[in-house]
C-alpha cells in the first residue's frame, strides 16, 4: 500500500485499529492488510477520531510535534498564534500542530461573571458568542446589575461583557435624563430589556505556513500587522490598499513597497490618514459619518457620549466599538402645533393652529439632560394654549386673538433655561370654529351688514329729499333760475326725441315752453 503525505499535512498510521506512528510529509509504503491512515492539515487543530488524545501522546515523536493545552473547568484559554489572537477555548484538552508556529495560551478565570478590562474589546469578534454576553447601557441611563436575581451594583453608561458561566446576569436600565410623562399615561414601569448585541467582524487575511527558500525570500516582502492595527500599503509612493491584522506578502517586482502602521485603538481615524485613501480601503475596516451643513452631531462610543461633531465628514475604525452619531439642526427651527381642540369657558370646542420659532443654545446639555426636547416643547405649548383659552368665552377669545400668542410665548420663554433653547417668536395661525357655531356666526354677520346697509340707504334718501327741497325753494324765489331749469329739461327732451310735430302758428321754442307752464 502506497500513501503520500503533502507538505502541509501530517498522518497517523493505524493497523487493525491500533496506532502505529506519525507520518511526516513524503511517500510511504505499507505491507500487509489492515492499514489505515488519518490525515490532518497542520494549520488546523489536532482532533483525531481514531484514538484518544492521551493514548496518542504516548508516542514521543507525535508529542514533540504538538502543542498541548489543558483548560480547566471554570476557565477559558485565550489562544494566540504567532502573537495574533485566534480565539477562546473552553474547558477540555486541546492539541495544535507546531509546524513552525508559536502558540501561546492565556488562562482566564470565569469565576467572576463580568469580564475584566484585560480582555480587549476587539477579541470578542473571534470569541464564540456562546462564551459571553454583551450588555450596553445607553447614554443618559444607569442599570441595576443582578446575579441570579441578587443586586450587585449600579452600572454607568457604557459596554459590559459577562461570561456565560452559569450565573444568570440581568440588567434593569433606568433613564437619568429629564423624563416626560405622556398625556393620559398614569404609571411608568421599567421591564426587563434584552441589551445583548452580537458583534461580527470579517476574518483577517493572512499568509500562513510559508516554507520560503532563498530564491523566494529574495522575491517577496513580508509585513506582519499586529492586532488592533492596520497597515497602509504604498507602492512606488502611491496608496495601494489597507492590510488588516495578520501576516502578508507582496512581490518585490511589483514596485517599491512601503507600509505605514496605524493604530485602531482609538475609534476615530486621525487627520494623518487622507480622505482619498478610503476610496481604495475595504469598507469593512471603517465607517463614514457625514454631518450635513448647518448641523452638529452627538458622537457616542458604545452608547456613551464623547463629544459634539461640527459639519463635515468623519471616519471611524471598525474596531469593536459601536459608533453612533445623532445629527441636530443648528438653524432657526419652526414647530407647528396643528389642530389643537380646546374647550372655551362657555364649552365651545375650537381648534387652534399655533406656530413658534426657536433655536438650540446648548447642543450638549439638551442631548444629555432632556429626553426628546421637541416633544417637550410641543407639550409646553399645548398646555399654555389650553390654560389661556379655558379662561375666556368664545366671543372674548375671538376679540383677544392677538393676546393668545403673547401669553404662550411668555410661558415658553420661562422654560428656556430648562430646555436649553431660546424662543424667537410665536403666533396663532388659525382659530377654527365648529360647523354649527360657524353657521350661526355667519348668520349674525349677514344680519348686521344688512342692518348697516338699510341705515345707510335711509340716510341717503333723507339727504336726497332735503336737497330737492332746497332746490325747489331757490327756483321759487328766482324766476331766472326756474327758466334755466326749464331750458335744461327741454334740451334733454330734444336730445331723446327724433322728431317733434308742432300745430298752429308760433315758434317751436315758445310752444315747447308753454307746454311746461302751469295751467
Amino acid at each position: 500500500m502506497k500513501f503520500i503525505v503533502e507538505e502541509q499535512q501530517r498522518g497517523l498510521l493505524f493497523k487493525n485499529g491500533k496506532f502505529i506512528k506519525m507520518l511526516t510529509p513524503g511517500k510511504h509504503v505499507f505491507f500487509g492488510a489492515g492499514h489505515k491512515v488519518e490525515l490532518f492539515q497542520v494549520k488546523d487543530v489536532f482532533a483525531p477520531s481514531g484514538c484518544g488524545l492521551d493514548v496518542l501522546l504516548r508516542d514521543s515523536a507525535l508529542a514533540d510535534s504538538l502543542e498541548v493545552v489543558d483548560v480547566l473547568d471554570g476557565t477559558v484559554a485565550l489562544h494566540y498564534m504567532d502573537g495574533h489572537f485566534r480565539g477562546a477555548l473552553s474547558a477540555a484538552k486541546y492539541a495544535f500542530w507546531k509546524s513552525g508556529r508559536k502558540h501561546e495560551f492565556r488562562h482566564v478565570s470565569m469565576a467572576e461573571p463580568q469580564i475584566g478590562a484585560d480582555v480587549a474589546a476587539y477579541m470578542f469578534a473571534r470569541i464564540p458568542e456562546r462564551f459571553y454576553t454583551k450588555i450596553d447601557v445607553p447614554a443618559c441611563y444607569k442599570a441595576c446589575l443582578c446575579y441570579d436575581g441578587v443586586f450587585i451594583r449600579l452600572l454607568d453608561e457604557g459596554a459590559y461583557y459577562f461570561w456565560n458561566s452559569g450565573v444568570k446576569v440581568d440588567v434593569y436600565p433606568v433613564e437619568t435624563s429629564l423624563l416626560m410623562i405622556v398625556e393620559g399615561q398614569e404609571n411608568l414601569t421599567f421591564g426587563k430589556v434584552d441589551l445583548r448585541i452580537n458583534v461580527t467582524l470579517a476574518d483577517a487575511i493572512e499568509v500562513v505556513n510559508l516554507r520560503i527558500n532563498a530564491a523566494l525570500a529574495d522575491a517577496i516582502e513580508i509585513v506582519d500587522v499586529l492586532d488592533e492595527t492596520v497597515a497602509l500599503h504604498y507602492t512606488d509612493g502611491h496608496f495601494s490598499n489597507a492590510l488588516p491584522a495578520g501576516k502578508h506578502a507582496v512581490w518585490k517586482a511589483c514596485g517599491e513597497h512601503e507600509f505605514r502602521h496605524v493604530s485602531m485603538a482609538e475609534p476615530q481615524i486621525g487627520a494623518d490618514v487622507a480622505a482619498y485613501i478610503f476610496a481604495d480601503m475595504p469598507e469593512h475596516l471603517y465607517t463614514k459619518i457625514d454631518v450635513p451643513a448647518c448641523h452638529k452631531a452627538y458622537l457616542c462610543y458604545d452608547g456613551v457620549f464623547v463629544r459634539l461633531l461640527d459639519e463635515g465628514a468623519y471616519y471611524f475604525w471598525n474596531n469593536g466599538v459601536k459608533v453612533d452619531a445623532y445629527p441636530v439642526d443648528t438653524r432657526l427651527l419652526q414647530m407647528n402645533i396643528q389642530g389643537q381642540e380646546i374647550l372655551t369657558l362657555d364649552k365651545v370646542a375650537v381648534r387652534i393652529n399655533f406656530v413658534c420659532r426657536y433655536k438650540i443654545t446648548d447642543y450638549v446639555k439638551i442631548h444629555m439632560e432632556v429626553a426628546d426636547y421637541e416633544a417637550q416643547i410641543h407639550v409646553l405649548a399645548q398646555l399654555a394654549l389650553r390654560e389661556y383659552v379655558g379662561r375666556f368665552r368664545l366671543d372674548e377669545l375671538l376679540e383677544s386673538k392677538a393676546e393668545v400668542a403673547g401669553f404662550v410665548f411668555g410661558s415658553l420663554k420661562a422654560k428656556e433655561a430648562e430646555l436649553y433653547v431660546t424662543f424667537h417668536d410665536s403666533g396663532v395661525k388659525d382659530i377654527i370654529l365648529p360647523g354649527e357655531i360657524r353657521e350661526i356666526m355667519n348668520t349674525v354677520l349677514v344680519a348686521e351688514k344688512r342692518a348697516q346697509a338699510n341705515v345707510i340707504t335711509r340716510r341717503e334718501e333723507v339727504a336726497s329729499t332735503r336737497s330737492l327741497l332746497n332746490t325747489a325753494k331757490l327756483m321759487d324765489e328766482n324766476q331766472t333760475l326756474l327758466r334755466l331749469k326749464e331750458l335744461e329739461y327741454l334740451e334733454k327732451i330734444c336730445s331723446n326725441v327724433s322728431s317733434v310735430s308742432v300745430n298752429g302758428g308760433g315758434d317751436l321754442l315758445g310752444q315747447l315752453a308753454s307746454m311746461l307752464k302751469p295751467a
